[in-house]
């Protein structure tokens, strides 16, 4: 084979074989007489490809990857804090005495910053109270609001003595979770879904205290107010506690009484009440004063006409 044929094959096989490019980058130095641009053939091949545009979108694609790749990280990161804790609470599927022996609800964290304190009543068939499960339960309940239903939170004291706890809306059964656990109080705290605009749930439950079993057929869990989805619908927790601290002050019927109990309040009102609530102790002291004279003046009175 003469000198030219060689050089024609080395040319011939570093062109056409585009999976070695160092074959290529070899060869270019080799032609030193015959062709100088034969360097384009060895850019090509550093491109990992023998198409001339690719060169210079290699890099834009590069670029365009890495602000691909960036942006899903970021949402990962955000996507789970909205809606892992719910994810971590155990379906109540057992006897609530044997779940709360789960350690992994043991003293737990159950605080809902998006939530209202809900009152309650537990009622008979008949209407009357239902004293063991209104004494036994943890006042007030609280309304949960999330993405799509309601959730009522109820907190259920002496958790070692509950056997069966099963909540209905109407005939429909609703999946009960169990949140936390106190180990301390023997508290046992639950939450389950309800719809829109519901007024009560009912409540088939059954006790072992002392190797009796007590079997509840019917209790009617009313709400204080219809539960929504909506936070604008219920008092806050300041105005709620103001409210039930309030409440004994308002049922007073004597001045003597309204003082007293006006007095126990002044330092556990919120501070947008404070002002407003210690000029009523003021004015109803002074009634109370003028209430007194006036007793008094009558009482005089009443001894001069008897002595007469």
């Amino acid at each position: 084979m003469s000198n030219g044929e060689a050089q024609a094959a080395e040319e011939t096989g570093g062109t056409n074989t585009e999976a070695q490019p160092k074959t290529e980058a070899v060869a270019s130095p080799s032609t030193t007489t015959e062709k100088a641009p034969e360097a384009k053939p060895v850019a090509n091949a550093v491109s990992v490809s023998n198409k001339e545009v690719e060169a210079p979108t290699s890099e834009t694609k590069e670029a365009k990857e890495v602000k691909e790749v960036k942006a899903p990280k970021e949402t990962k990161e955000v996507k789970p804090a909205t809606k892992a804790d719910n994810n971590t609470y155990p379906i109540l599927n057992q006897e609530l005495r044997e779940a709360i022996k789960n350690p992994a609800i043991k003293d737990k964290d159950h605080s809902a910053p998006n939530s209202r304190p809900i009152d309650f009543e537990m009622k008979k068939k008949d209407g009357t109270q239902q004293f063991y499960h209104y004494a036994s339960s943890v006042k007030p309940a609280r309304v949960i609001f999330t993405d799509s239903k309601p959730e009522i939170e109820l907190g259920l004291q002496s958790g070692q003595f509950w056997r069966k706890f099963e909540v209905y809306e109407g005939n429909k059964k609703l999946p009960i979770k169990l949140v936390s656990y106190d180990t301390v109080k023997d508290y046992a705290y639950i939450r389950f879904s309800v719809s829109n605009g519901t007024k009560a749930v009912k409540i088939v439950s059954s006790t072992h205290f002392n190797n009796k079993e007590e079997k509840y057929d019917y209790t009617l869990m009313e709400f204080a107010q219809p539960i929504y989805n909506s936070a604008d619908k219920f008092k806050t927790e300041e105005d709620y506690k103001a409210e039930k601290l309030l409440a004994p002050y308002k049922k007073a019927k004597t001045l003597e009484r309204q003082v007293y109990e006006l007095n126990k309040i002044q330092d556990k009102l919120p501070e947008k009440l404070k002002a407003e609530y210690k000029k009523k102790l003021e004015e109803t002291k002074k009634a109370l004063d003028e209430q007194v004279k006036s007793a008094i003046t009558e009482f005089q009175m009443y001894n001069q006409q008897m002595k007469k």
